[in-house]
């Protein structure tokens, strides 16, 4: 006669627990890089964003004072939008590797609750 599995082993269930929890630590390590990679635009935008105002203020010494102040808004607005842009662009990055990552834990648990 055939053997009936009433259950899984512990060994099973122990590999499932570590490959959830690797999946976590790959999420977590995603998600940090992410940010990582956020506050790097920011801070070159930054950067690129203090050189232009420097240089404009340059270039304004002779110029006349209402010109000068509307180009400095245009330019800050510009570099503010390519601030903003790339903030967005990573910030949808880390949004779609976190969702690629809840979708393969929700597999697994899945998986994990039909084999009981």
């Amino acid at each position: 006669m055939g053997e009936k599995r009433v259950g899984r082993s512990l060994f099973e269930e122990e590999l499932d627990i570590k490959v959830i929890l690797e999946e976590r630590r790959k999420a977590d390590e995603l998600i940090a890089e992410a940010r990582r990679k956020a506050e790097e635009v920011l801070e070159e935008a930054r950067r690129r964003a203090r050189e232009i105002l420097e240089q404009a203020e340059k270039e304004a010494s002779v110029l006349s004072e209402g010109f000068v102040e509307k180009e400095r808004r245009k330019l800050y607005e510009e570099e503010l939008s390519r601030v903003k842009r790339a903030y967005e662009e990573e910030l949808q990055s880390v949004k779609t590797a976190l969702n690629h990552v809840r979708e393969e834990v929700r597999k697994l648990v899945y998986e994990e609750m039909f084999r009981w």
